[in-house]
C-alpha cells in the first residue's frame, strides 16, 4: 500500500486445520478474568517503577514432613526414563538420558521455585524437540524414588522403600501436580495418608505410636475445609482428634490400617471427645464422626520380596464430619432443637450447622420453627434411618398449618444430613401488599399477618399447599393498605406455581358509582437449581416497571390525567409518578379501563426558561424503541429516548437523554421562505414547529402513537397545507404559497433617482416626497398610494401569466391560498382604469374591474424595461397625479416623449415580492440513514440547479462530512477452506467442521465499506462414533440455486456516530441444509461450551431468583438493549431455505451428561428426514438495537417452526414416519409418470413401508425394554445395535436380539434377584423378584420386536441401496488426540486409521488409547504390522481387524522393556519379558509370551528402533497409569 491505501490478496489452496480445545477455553477465559482485572484494579505506582521479575514455571512444595532433594531430567518421549530401578540407578551414577539439574534440597514445609532449562538464546536450542519433564527425588530416610513426569495434570504416586537398617515402612509418596495462577505448575510431595477436617471448628490432630519411644505428635488447628498430609515416617502411627478447646479431651485412637484384607473400601465410626471434668457441668460430649475411605491405590503390594508376605500401604483419607447436621433452605432463620439432649441451634438461611451432641445410635426428637410460626408438629427419626423424605407442618399464631420437606439421607461416617426446605417462595417485588391462599380454600395460606396486609414484609413468603381435597393452584389479593371506606379486594383468576410466567389482575371494588381499581402484576415460576432443586420460586414484579436514566427527574402520568394540561400536574397526586434521576419505580395505571398511554415531562430543569410540557401518550406494554419530543412553552424541542423491554414477566422501560443519536425525522428547508410542520392528527396550535429558510429541524412525533404524517405549510399562510407521510419513503407532493406583490413606486425606496415632483395646478412650490409608497386599495374600488405595510392584503397583487393584476384584498383567502390552479383562476376584481378608454393627453384614475374580455387593452398590464408600468395603449404610463406622497391618486397618463427623456419620479414603478421564492415548493420524503427527511425546495431552484443537496445554515460542518479513512481492499481466497476440530477435556474430539472454497472480500473507502463473503461448502462431522457420521451439511433443494452454501454481503456507509452502524443492506443467504442431532453429541458441544458447569452450586441468593429486574449498567447504558449501540438496515434480508431435520436420541447417556440434561429441561423426541421450509426473513428501513433485531429474527423463526408443527409430528418414530412413507410413495408415483419406472415405485414403497415398520417395532422394543428395568440386558441390546450396518448386519441383529430377549426372559428372575440381593439386601431381594417377573414377559416380547425391526431394517437397507439415497461421508477420520507428553499431536491420516483399526478391534472399548501403528515387513508371505496401545502390544498380520489375525497379543504388565537387535542382519525388534508373571494372566498369547523372547524381523533399523521406542514408551505410559490416582 501506498499514501495511507492498503490492497492485500491471501491465497491459498491447501486446507488451514485449527484445533480448538477444552483446555485453549480455559485460558481463554481465566487469562481475560486476571487481565480484566488487572486493568479495572490496577494500583497506581507513585514514585515507583514496576520491575520486571523472571517467570518460574515451577513449584515444589514439601509436604511429606521430611527434608527431600530433588533434581530436575529433562528427556524426550522416545527416551522416556521410567526403566525400573537398576535403569534409573544407571542413571544417577552415569549421564541420565537428558538434560539435568542440580541437586536441591528442600525443608519441610518449604517451598522451592525451579526450572527445567536455563534462560538462553532462542536459536542454540532444539526448539523443536518434544520435551518431557521429569523429577527424580530423593527422601530423607527411603531409597531414591524412579523419576516422576511433571507434564500432567494430576495425582501420582510412587512406593518408597525404606533404606537397609531404617525402621520405616514401605508407604506411598503421592504427587499432586495443579496450576497455581494462569501457568504456574505447583507440585505438592505428600504422604498418601490424608487427615481432612469437615467440620465447622478448628481440629487438633494427635498422632501416637505405642512402640514408638517419643511420645505423641500433636498437630493443632487444622482448619475446616483442609486437609493435613501425615508426614511419611507417622503414617503407620494412630490418629485422635479433638475440637481446638482445651476444655475436651482427644478422642480414643483409632487407625486406618484395615485389620482384615478383604477390609471394605470405607469404614465409618463415631468418636467421643468428653469434656474435662471442670468443664463436664456445663458441656456435652463433642461427638465426632469419622470416614477412612481407601482410595483407588493397588491394595496389597510384596513385602521386602518375601514370598506370600504382604502388608497395606497407607492410600486413604481420614474424613471428621459432624455425626448429624442440620442444613436450611428456607430464606429465613430456623431455630432447631432436639428432645434427646434437649438443646437448640440456630440455623441461618442457606446455613448448615453441625449438630455434634446428637448421636445416631438412637432416636432423634426434633422439631423446628421460623419466623411467624412458633409451633410446630414435632418429628422422630428413628435409629438406623438412611434416606427418607417426609413431610414436617409448621402453625403459626392462627393455627394454619405449612408443610415443609424434611429429607434425611445418610453421609460418610454413619452422619445423619437434614435438609430442611420448602416447596414454594413467594417473594413479592410488585410494590404492592399481596396477600396469597390456596386457589378453593377458605383460609389465607400461613404466616401472613398484618404486616403482608400493609406491604411491610420484604422476606419470602413460605407456601404450600395444605388442602389436598382443592386443586393446586395459588390465589391472590390486594393488601388492606388501599383500601379505603367500604372498598374490598377482590381474588384473581388462580394460577400455577409450576412453571412459566404470566400475569394476573387484582381488583380492589369501590363503593357507588366508582370505577373498579386494577392492579397489574406479572409473575415468574423459576425452578431452584443445585441443593435447591426441590423449590420453586416465584417472584412477583409490577407489570411495568420505569428506569430514568437522564440526569432530570421525571414526572410520568397517565395520558387521561394530563389530557390539556400543559405544563401543569393534574389535581389528583396520586395520578403521577415521580422518577429520580438514575432510579427505578413500578408503575401501575392508575385508570385500567381508559387508554394505556404513558406521558412524561421534566421536572426539574433550571436551565429552560419555561416549564416543560407533557409529551404525547406512548405505549409501554410491547417491547420497542423510539424518540419521544419534549416542549415548553417558548423553548426548543427536546427529545428523549425510549426503550421498552420484556424482560421475564414485566416490561421495563428505560428513558434516556438522546445525545450522540441521530432523530428519527428531520426537516431540511432548502427554499428561501419559512416553513411550519406539525404532526398531521396533532390539532393543539402548541405542537407546530417552525424551520426558517436554508435551516434544518430535527424532529420527533409528538404523538407517537398517531400516524407518523406531517402537515407543512408556509409561514404567514394558514390555509395552503400539504401533509407527508413519513414511511413513504420517495413520496413527493408539492406545496403551494401566496406568490403576491407589491407595486411599488420605485423613487420612495432606497437607491431610486432624485425626487422631483411637479406643481400641482394653481398651486406652487414643491411638496415634500413621502417614503415606502405602493399601490393601495383601502376601500371602495379607487387605487391611491399608501406607505408598504408587511402582509396587509389592500396593497397585494397577483401578476398573471396573461398580465393581468389581481388585487389580493378582494379575492377570498380561501380562493388565493388554494394549492390547485382552477380555484385560483379569474379570482376577484384586476387593475383597470375608472374610463372605457383612454384619451390622448387626459389622466385616467386607475380603479378595480371585473375581469372582462372586452377590456384586455386596459386590463393587460406589463413592467416596461424603462422601470414604469403600462398598459396596451402605446405612450401611457401609470403615475402618480399629485406627487410622490402618501394619499395621492394612482392615474394612467402620458409617459416620457423619447427614448433621450429621462423618466419621471412619479411613472417610476416597480413590483416587489411578499415573499421569496416561486410560490411553489416541492417536498419529498428521503432517507438519510436511520433519519426519516423531509426535503423541501423550491421548483425554480430544482429546474436549475438540480437536485443535489443544498446549503443549510445551521448544518455543521461536523454533520455534513465525515472524516476521510484509508482506502483498505482485501481478497482471501482458501481453495480447500478452513478445518475446526473440537477436542474435549477427555480428551477426544468431538466435532470437526469442514468450510471449503471459502472467498473473503472486503473494500473501505471515504464513504463506506462493503464485505462479501462465500463458503461453497459447509459440513460438520460427529466424531464420536455415532450412527450418523454427518451432523451438518447442505444439500441442493428443491428451489434450485447455485453451488454456495453460505454467502454474506453488506454495505456499511461511515456514520458520524460512533455507536450508530448504518447498513446499506445486509444479505444472507444459506442453502438448504441437512441437520442431524445426535443427543450425544449436542450435550457434549454444549458442556465444550462450558453451559452448566455451576448448576451443583451450593450456595443460593435471594435476588438471583429476580433477574427479571434488569440491573443498571455503570456507563448508563439501557441494560442489554444498550448494548453495542444501535444498528440502521437500509434493506436487511435472509432467504428462504429448507432444512431436512433428524434427531437420534440415545438409550443411555453417561453420568455427566446426564445432570445436564437435567439442567437443560427439554427432551428429545426421535424422528427422522422432517422437512422443514423456512420463508425469508425481509426488513427494509429497520433502525433498532441488536438484541430487537435478533429477538425479531426469533420471533420470525418460531412462528416458521410452529406453523409446521404438524410435519415434525409426522416424522416422529413411533409413529412410523408417515410424511417420510407419503414421501416415498409420490417420488415413486412421480418417476413412474415422468420416466416409466415401475421397478423404482415398488422400491420407494418398500422402503417406505418398511422404514415405517422398523422405526414403530424399535420404539416398541425400546419401550419395553426400559420397562424391564434391567441395565445390564439394556447395555447389551445396545451394543447389538450399534454394531449394524449392512443388509446383513441388519438381519443378523435381529436374530441375536431374539435370542437375547429369549435368554433374558429365562434368567430373568434369577440375575435381577441376585443383583437386587447383593445390592440392597431384603429390600432389593423383594425388588429383584418383581423386575425377575416383569423381565420374564418384556424381555422376550422385546426379543420378537428386535427381529422384526432387523427384518424391516435390512429391507429398508436394502431398498435404499436400490434407490441410490446418497448421504454425505465424513470428510475425515476422528484424529488420536493423545500424542508424546500428553500433548495434542499434528492431525496423521496414518494414526487415524490406526485409532479407528483398534476401535473396530476392541469394540470401541475406553479401556486403552492408541499410541502408534507400523508395518513391520512388507512381505505378501510375512505381512506383520504393529498396533502399540496403553495396555498391549499386538503383533498382526495384514488385514481387517480382526482377532484371528493376531499373531502375539503381549500385555504391558508383562513387558520389561524392548530394544533394537541386529541378528544375523536382520533388524529386530526384541521384547524383554519380565522375571515372574506376578500378575497372572487367563491370555494364550501372554502366556507364550511369558516362555519364550519372541523376536520380529523388520524392514529396516529404522522401522525397528521406532517401533522399540514407540513400544518403551507406551510402557511408560502404562506404569504411569497404574501409579495414578483415579478419582471416583
Amino acid at each position: 500500500g501506498t499514501g495511507g491505501n492498503l490492497k492485500l490478496r491471501v491465497e491459498a489452496t491447501s486446507k488451514l486445520d485449527v484445533n480448538v480445545t477444552s483446555t485453549l477455553i480455559d485460558q481463554y477465559v481465566s487469562t481475560k478474568a486476571s487481565w480484566t482485572e488487572d486493568y479495572y484494579h490496577a494500583e497506581p505506582l507513585v514514585g515507583m517503577r514496576k520491575q520486571r521479575t523472571p517467570f518460574i514455571p515451577f513449584i515444589l512444595s514439601n509436604k511429606t514432613g521430611v527434608i527431600l532433594k530433588f533434581r530436575t531430567l529433562t528427556t524426550t518421549p522416545s527416551r522416556v526414563s521410567r526403566a525400573p530401578q537398576d535403569v534409573a540407578a544407571r542413571a544417577r551414577a552415569a549421564q541420565p538420558p537428558g538434560t539435568t539439574g542440580e541437586w536441591r534440597v528442600v525443608k519441610p514445609g518449604d517451598e522451592v521455585c525451579f526450572d527445567f532449562e536455563k534462560i538462553g538464546k532462542q536459536r542454540h536450542r532444539n526448539t523443536h524437540d518434544m520435551k518431557v519433564h521429569q523429577l527424580l527425588l530423593e527422601i530423607h530416610g527411603w531409597e531414591p524414588l524412579t523419576p516422576m513426569s511433571v507434564d500432567k495434570i494430576g495425582s501420582y504416586f510412587k512406593v518408597a522403600s525404606p533404606l537397609p537398617g531404617n525402621q520405616f515402612l514401605p508407604t506411598r509418596v503421592v504427587f499432586d501436580i495443579s496450576t497455581e495462577g494462569s501457568a504456574k505448575k505447583l507440585v505438592t510431595v505428600r504422604s498418601a495418608l490424608l487427615v481432612r477436617n469437615d467440620l465447622e471448628t478448628l481440629v487438633d490432630v494427635r498422632l501416637e505410636n505405642v512402640s514408638a519411644r517419643k511420645g505423641p505428635i500433636e498437630f493443632s488447628r487444622l482448619p475446616p475445609g483442609s486437609s493435613l498430609p501425615v508426614p511419611l515416617p507417622l503414617t503407620s502411627w494412630n490418629i485422635s482428634v479433638r475440637p481446638h478447646q482445651p476444655e475436651y479431651a482427644y478422642s480414643k485412637p483409632f487407625s486406618w490400617a484395615p485389620p482384615t484384607s478383604e477390609a471394605p473400601k470405607t469404614v465409618d465410626a463415631i468418636y467421643t471427645c468428653r469434656p474435662t471434668d471442670a468443664a463436664a457441668r456445663y458441656l456435652s460430649p463433642y461427638l465426632v464422626s469419622v470416614c477412612i475411605r481407601s482410595e483407588n491405590y493397588p491394595r496389597l503390594v510384596p513385602a521386602g520380596g518375601q514370598a506370600g508376605g504382604s502388608f497395606h500401604l497407607p492410600g486413604h483419607t481420614v474424613t471428621l464430619l459432624s455425626p448429624v447436621s442440620v442444613t436450611n433452605l428456607l430464606p429465613a432463620e430456623m431455630r432447631f432443637y432436639s428432645r434427646n439432649p434437649n438443646l437448640e441451634w440456630l440455623v441461618g438461611a442457606g446455613k448448615t450447622t453441625c449438630l455434634h451432641s446428637v448421636t445416631v445410635d438412637q432416636d432423634i426428637h426434633m422439631g423446628l420453627l421460623v419466623e411467624g410460626f412458633q409451633r410446630c408438629r414435632e418429628l422422630t427419626i428413628p435409629q438406623g434411618t438412611r434416606n427418607y423424605v417426609v413431610k414436617f407442618t409448621l402453625l403459626d399464631l392462627k393455627g394454619r398449618e405449612l408443610d415443609l420437606t424434611i429429607n434425611i439421607k445418610s453421609g460418610s461416617g454413619r452422619s445423619l444430613v437434614i435438609t430442611v426446605s420448602a416447596p414454594y417462595w413467594l417473594i413479592n417485588k410488585s410494590g404492592l401488599p399481596l396477600i396469597f391462599k390456596q386457589d378453593s380454600s377458605q383460609v389465607e395460606g400461613a404466616g401472613q399477618y398484618e404486616d403482608h396486609e400493609r406491604g411491610r414484609s420484604v422476606t419470602p413468603l413460605l407456601f404450600a399447599y395444605v388442602d389436598k381435597e382443592t386443586k393446586e393452584y395459588c390465589s391472590i389479593r390486594i393488601g388492606k393498605r388501599y383500601l379505603q371506606g367500604q372498598s374490598y379486594a377482590g381474588w384473581c383468576k388462580s394460577l400455577p406455581l409450576e412453571g412459566g410466567t404470566g400475569v394476573r389482575k387484582l381488583y380492589i371494588h369501590r363503593a357507588g358509582n366508582a370505577p373498579d381499581l386494577v392492579f397489574r402484576v406479572g409473575f415468574e415460576v423459576q425452578q431452584g437449581y443445585g441443593v435447591y432443586s426441590d423449590t420453586n420460586v416465584i417472584t412477583f414484579v409490577p407489570r411495568y416497571h420505569l428506569e430514568n436514566q437522564t440526569s432530570h427527574a421525571i414526572a410520568c402520568a397517565q395520558r387521561h390525567f394530563v389530557a390539556g394540561k400543559r405544563d401543569r400536574d393534574p389535581d389528583d397526586d396520586n395520578a403521577v409518578v415521580k422518577v429520580l434521576p438514575h432510579s427505578t419505580v413500578p408503575f401501575h395505571w392508575p385508570r385500567d379501563d381508559l387508554d394505556h398511554l404513558l406521558c412524561v415531562r421534566f421536572v426539574d430543569d433550571p436551565g429552560a426558561s419555561a416549564p416543560c410540557c407533557w409529551s404525547g401518550g406512548f405505549h409501554i406494554g410491547r417491547s420497542d424503541s423510539f424518540h419521544v419530543a419534549l416542549r415548553s412553552r417558548d423553548g426548543p424541542l427536546r427529545f428523549v429516548v425510549v426503550e421498552v423491554m420484556f424482560q421475564g414477566a414485566m416490561f421495563c422501560t428505560v428513558i434516556k437523554e438522546a445525545r450522540n443519536a441521530p432523530l428519527p425525522y428531520r426537516v431540511d428547508n432548502l427554499s428561501d421562505v419559512a416553513v411550519k410542520f406539525h404532526q398531521r392528527d396533532a390539532v393543539d396550535d402548541s405542537v407546530r414547529t417552525q424551520v426558517r429558510a436554508r435551516s434544518s429541524v430535527g424532529y420527533a412525533m409528538d404523538e407517537p402513537t398517531l400516524t407518523r404524517a406531517l402537515t407543512c405549510f408556509v409561514t404567514g399562510t394558514f390555509n395552503s397545507t400539504a401533509s407527508y407521510n413519513m414511511d413513504a419513503i420517495g413520496y413527493e407532493q408539492r406545496l403551494y404559497y401566496e406568490d403576491s406583490v407589491y407595486v411599488a413606486m420605485t423613487a420612495t425606496f432606497g437607491g431610486g433617482a432624485p425626487i422631483l415632483t411637479l406643481r400641482p395646478a394653481g398651486g406652487g412650490g414643491r411638496h415634500p416626497p413621502g417614503t415606502d409608497l405602493v399601490l393601495d386599495v383601502p376601500y371602495g374600488t379607487a387605487v391611491i398610494l399608501k406607505k408598504k405595510e408587511p402582509h396587509k392584503r389592500s396593497q397585494l397583487w397577483r401578476v398573471t401569466s396573461r398580465g393581468q393584476l389581481y388585487h389580493e384584498g378582494s379575492c377570498t383567502a380561501a380562493a388565493t391560498s388554494s394549492s390547485t390552479a382552477a380555484a385560483r383562476k379569474d379570482c376577484g376584481p384586476v387593475l383597470d382604469i375608472s374610463d372605457m378608454s383612454s384619451q390622448s393627453g387626459i389622466y385616467i384614475p386607475l380603479v378595480l374591474r371585473g375581469v372582462d374580455v372586452k377590456r384586455n387593452a386596459t386590463q393587460t398590464w406589463h413592467f416596461s424595461s424603462d422601470g414604469t408600468l403600462r398598459c396596451n395603449y402605446n405612450g401611457l404610463a401609470v403615475q402618480s397625479k399629485d406627487g410622490l406622497r402618501e394619499g395621492a391618486e394612482v392615474v394612467l397618463g402620458p409617459g416620457r416623449m423619447s427614448p433621450e427623456q429621462p423618466t419621471a419620479p412619479e411613472q417610476l414603478i416597480s413590483k416587489q415580492k411578499l415573499r421569496p421564492g416561486s410560490g411553489t415548493l416541492s417536498c419529498k420524503v428521503i432517507a438519510d440513514g436511520p433519519t426519516r427527511v423531509l426535503q423541501i425546495r423550491d421548483v425554480l431552484e430544482i429546474h436549475a440547479r438540480g437536485h443535489g443537496q443544498g446549503a443549510l445554515r445551521n448544518r455543521s460542518d461536523a454533520e455534513e462530512s465525515i472524516a476521510k479513512t484509508s482506502h483498505i481492499e482485501l481478497s482471501v481466497a482458501l481453495q480447500d477452506g478452513i478445518g475446526v476440530s473440537l477436542v474435549n477435556s477427555v480428551p477426544e474430539e468431538i466435532s470437526y467442521i469442514t468450510l471449503s472454497g471459502i472467498t473473503v472480500h472486503y473494500k473501505q473507502d471515504d464513504t463506506c465499506s462493503t464485505f462479501h463473503t462465500s463458503i461453497n461448502s459447509l459440513q460438520v462431522d460427529n466424531t464420536l462414533g455415532s450412527s450418523s457420521p454427518v451432523m451438518f451439511s447442505h444439500h441442493s433443494s428443491e428451489r434450485g440455486g447455485g453451488e454456495v452454501a453460505l454467502s454474506v454481503s453488506w454495505q456499511k456507509d461511515h456514520s458520524r456516530y460512533s455507536d450508530i452502524h448504518t447498513f446499506k443492506y445486509l444479505k444472507l443467504k444459506v442453502e438448504s441444509l441437512t441437520l442431524t442431532v445426535d443427543e450425544i453429541l449436542l450435550f457434549k458441544v454444549i458442556q465444550f461450551c462450558r453451559y452448566g458447569n455451576d448448576e451443583t452450586m451450593a450456595t443460593f441468593d435471594v435476588n438471583s431468583f429476580s433477574s427479571n429486574i434488569p440491573a443498571r449498567s455503570q456507563d448508563g447504558g439501557g441494560g442489554a438493549a444498550a448494548a453495542g449501540g444501535r444498528c440502521y438496515f437500509e434493506n436487511f434480508q435472509i432467504n428462504p431455505t429448507q432444512i431436512r431435520l433428524s434427531i437420534i436420541t440415545s438409550g443411555q447417556l453417561p453420568a455427566d451428561l446426564q445432570r445436564l440434561k437435567k439442567t437443560m429441561g427439554f427432551p428429545l423426541i426421535k424422528f427422522e428426514g422432517a422437512s422443514i421450509d423456512l420463508d425469508s426473513f425481509q426488513r427494509h428501513h429497520m433502525y433498532e438495537t441488536g438484541i430487537f433485531l435478533v429477538n425479531d429474527i426469533q420471533k420470525h423463526y418460531t412462528g416458521q417452526l410452529k406453523g409446521q408443527a404438524l410435519t415434525l409430528l409426522g416424522s416422529v418414530d413411533f409413529l412410523g414416519n408417515p410424511i417420510g412413507l407419503v414421501n416415498d410413495v409420490v417420488d415413486g408415483v412421480s418417476n413412474l409418470l415422468k420416466h416409466g419406472d415401475i421397478g423404482g415405485l415398488f422400491k420407494n414403497v418398500a422402503h417406505g413401508l418398511s422404514d415405517s415398520t422398523a422405526k414403530v417395532t424399535g420404539s416398541l422394543s425400546d419401550t419395553l425394554g426400559s420397562a424391564a428395568m434391567d441395565q445390564r440386558h439394556k447395555e447389551m441390546r445396545d451394543n447389538l445395535r450399534n454394531q449394524a450396518g449392512s443388509s446383513m448386519d441388519h438381519f443378523a441383529q435381529g436374530i441375536l436380539g431374539l435370542g437375547l430377549g429369549l435368554f433374558g426372559g429365562l434368567t430373568s428372575i434369577v440375575t435381577q434377584t441376585y443383583d437386587g440381593a447383593t445390592s440392597g439386601g431384603i429390600q432389593g431381594f423383594v425388588t429383584g423378584i418383581g423386575k425377575g417377573v416383569v423381565g420374564t414377559v418384556t424381555k422376550p416380547v422385546a426379543g420378537i420386536l428386535d427381529l422384526a425391526t432387523g427384518t424391516a431394517s435390512a429391507i429398508r437397507s436394502s431398498a435404499s441401496q436400490d434407490i441410490k439415497t446418497k448421504a454425505p461421508t465424513p470428510v475425515r477420520l476422528p484424529r488420536c488426540c493423545v500424542g508424546p507428553g500428553g500433548l495434542l499431536p499434528t492431525y496423521s491420516q496414518q494414526q487415524a486409521q490406526g485409532m479407528d483399526f483398534m476401535l473396530r478391534l476392541t469394540n470401541n472399548s475406553t479401556q486403552e488409547r492408541f499410541i502408534a501403528m507400523d508395518q513391520l515387513l512388507d512381505d505378501p508371505n510375512d505381512n506383520i504390522r504393529a498396533l502399540i496401545t496403553t495396555a498391549t502390544v499386538r503383533f498382526m498380520k495384514r488385514g481387517d481387524p480382526d482377532r484371528d489375525n493376531i499373531v502375539l497379543e503381549v500385555p504391558h504388565s508383562h513387558i520389561f522393556y524392548s530394544r533394537y537387535l541386529q541378528q544375523d542382519g536382520l533388524h529386530c525388534i526384541d521384547i524383554i519379558a519380565k522375571g515372574d508373571n506376578s500378575l497372572g494372566t487367563a491370555d494364550r498369547s501372554a502366556q507364550l509370551f511369558s516362555k519364550r523372547q519372541p523376536r520380529f524381523v523388520c524392514d529396516s533399523a529404522a522401522i525397528a528402533q521406532k517401533v522399540s521406542q514407540q513400544i518403551n514408551y507406551a510402557k511408560g505410559l502404562y506404569e504411569e497409569t497404574i501409579h495414578t490416582v483415579h478419582p471416583d
